[in-house]
């Protein structure tokens, strides 16, 4: 069942039968985590197709990437280090468009002493398909949104609820008990006012709070970066800042 209301001008689901609520005490399984990771993003571009033309507002820099895996400045916008060519950023970028969506959104953690600049929001837009050395997507940086006072253990957390991982996998990732998990997703829940881990993924892709799973996640001490891993921003020149 799904029950869709509007608010602040925005439609927002209200979704509860594919998995469970935090209040029940058993975990999602692996099937209802792997059928959440394939239908969030659908759920959430029927629910606000406009999210991406939203993300664009408040752009502080731009390329277009090319076929031939170049880049070209877009004109109007900055350069940034984050957008240099054969940069991470860029790499995740593609890749996510690469699995079939024609936009995609994400945030990646950059270093930075202001806590509300601790974040960057990654928008790529695919182009329609070109010989090589045509525009292939623009790929635009931008503020985040408002994060709900959700802390960086807790995106990750969202970020991997989004990638359809159980509790048990996300705990054995994080190098965290699996009763820290489900606080974890209690907190995150609360926090977006979400009813169960369906909504809060959806939400998550909505708002642009999705933070992707990078290589090497797993060990590392909690609030921290796991030890030996390097984010797309922190290998791009920029790391990661405690909360």
């Amino acid at each position: 069942m799904a029950r869709f209301s509007r608010r602040d001008g925005h439609l927002v689901a209200q979704i509860a039968a594919i998995t469970t609520a935090s209040a029940d005490p058993r975990p999602a399984s692996d099937a209802a985590c792997a059928l959440l990771h394939q239908l969030a993003p659908l759920i959430a571009q029927a629910v606000d197709p406009l999210r991406t033309v939203t993300a664009l507002g408040g752009m502080v820099a731009g390329v277009v990437a090319t076929g031939a895996g170049g880049i070209v400045p877009l004109p109007g916008l900055p350069d940034h280090a984050l957008l240099a060519a054969g940069s991470p950023v860029l790499t995740l970028a593609r890749a996510r468009l690469s699995q079939g969506p024609m936009h995609a959104s994400f945030l990646l953690p950059v270093e930075a002493r202001d806590p509300a600049a601790r974040w960057v929001r990654v928008t790529a837009v695919a182009c329609p398909p070109q010989p090589p050395r045509h525009p292939c997507a623009v790929i635009l940086l931008s503020p985040p949104p408002d994060l709900h006072q959700l802390t960086r253990r807790e995106l990750e957390v969202l970020g991997l609820l989004v990638e359809g991982w159980s509790n048990a996998r996300i705990a054995a990732a994080l190098v965290v008990a699996e009763r820290a998990v489900v606080a974890h997703l209690d907190r995150i829940l609360a926090k977006l006012d979400a009813p169960s881990r369906t909504a809060a993924a959806v939400r998550a892709l909505r708002q642009g709070l999705y933070v992707p799973a990078g290589p090497g996640r797993g060990a590392g001490r909690q609030g921290a970066a796991p030890a030996g891993r390097r984010t797309s921003a922190s290998a791009a020149g920029t790391g990661p800042a405690p909360d």
